[in-house]
């Protein structure tokens, strides 16, 4: 291993001909590469590490990144593939922050087509432009969200889905714009799945809270039910809701 000092930092490494070749160390103004050289470029599998926190682990080609690497960021990570250091082939970015992924076929850091869209458990298909997500399915927006999916008459009809302003999203089936079938919709205590009518849960269906327990039950309206199973702690218990509440028999 030799070690030799260039005008823009020092290696430590293999040489071949005088030339940077093999695995080496070499540490610059701006961050350190951990790797494998040719003919003295980064060439090879290899580590580079920024300063600023960044960090690319991956594939290099002749000191481009090219082929297949994890490139991370404060925001989240970028893992797929590349070419001529940008994002290039099939991808995914991950935006921890936003609960986000964005997973397609990448033509430049900004732009994917067939793009799998996540976003706090929501997929949608589409594109991606200028960093902004485009739907395949036309938004119709509200004043306290927006609707996605099928539409008879301006209004939500057949399979579709809604997302609130605040996050919480029904996704199934609709009737002359109500909730109406089989649906699952999100509140801020859990979920309810199983079916519905005009907007109300209606039939059987069960109610899934964040604390760890559920309520199957034959569904009168949203808040009560003639007949209803609680299942806590792996213990079954028969009684009925009214009003919201829970009573045993």
């Amino acid at each position: 291993m030799a070690r030799v000092e260039y005008k823009d930092g020092i290696y430590y490494g293999e040489l071949v001909n005088g030339k940077r070749q093999g695995f080496g160390k070499m540490t610059f103004d701006n961050g350190r590469y951990e790797g494998y050289w040719h003919n003295d470029k980064k060439h090879g599998k290899g580590k580079y590490s920024w300063t600023n926190g960044y960090y690319y682990d991956g594939d290099w080609e002749e000191n481009l990144i090219q082929g297949y690497g994890k490139h991370t960021y404060p925001w989240g990570y970028y893992e797929g593939y590349w070419k001529n250091d940008i994002w290039f082939g099939k991808g995914v970015e991950v935006i921890i922050d936003r609960n986000t992924t964005i997973e397609g076929i990448w033509n430049g850091d900004s732009t994917a087509t067939e793009v799998v869209h996540t976003q706090n458990g929501i997929v949608e298909y589409g594109r991606y432009e200028n960093y902004r997500f485009i739907p395949s399915i036309p938004r119709k927006q509200y004043k306290n969200g927006y609707y996605q999916g099928d539409l008879v008459n301006d209004l939500p009809e057949g399979q579709g889905k809604f997302v609130w302003d605040d996050g919480d999203s029904y996704v199934g089936q609709w009737s002359k714009g109500a909730r109406q079938g089989m649906g699952k919709q999100t509140y801020p205590w859990g979920y309810y799945e199983g079916m519905w009518q005009n907007n109300k849960w209606h039939g059987k269906g069960v109610k899934y809270l964040k604390e760890g327990y559920s309520i199957a039950a034959v569904w009168s309206t949203t808040d009560n039910a003639p007949t209803a199973t609680l299942l806590k702690n792996h213990v079954y218990t028969v009684g009925k809701m009214v009003n919201g509440e829970f009573i045993p028999n």
